[in-house]
């Protein structure tokens, strides 16, 4: 479990510099993530109990942090570039 949030971490702050290099790219990477985390979230929701449940908000977490770090990094990208 400790090395979970760092690598969480990690992750946000690639996505973020990645949709400043490339934003285009990064917009499919979003959709992409969007689906596989949409995915997730229905099986989740689909289990029965406490941890289906958790793991569905869990995703869906992962789900908005990963569109805010892609989102923020193309605004960033849209203010020096102009």
């Amino acid at each position: 479990m400790r090395i979970l949030l760092p690598v969480f971490v990690v992750l946000i702050v690639f996505l973020f510099v990645f949709a400043f290099a490339a934003p285009r790219r990064s917009e499919r990477l979003q959709s992409w993530i969007d689906d596989r985390m949409e995915k997730g979230e229905g099986k989740g929701e689909r289990k029965a109990g406490r941890l289906g449940r958790w793991a569905a908000v869990a995703l869906d977490w992962c789900q908005r942090a990963a569109d805010g770090a892609l989102r923020g990094g193309r605004k960033l990208r849209g203010k020096t570039s102009n």
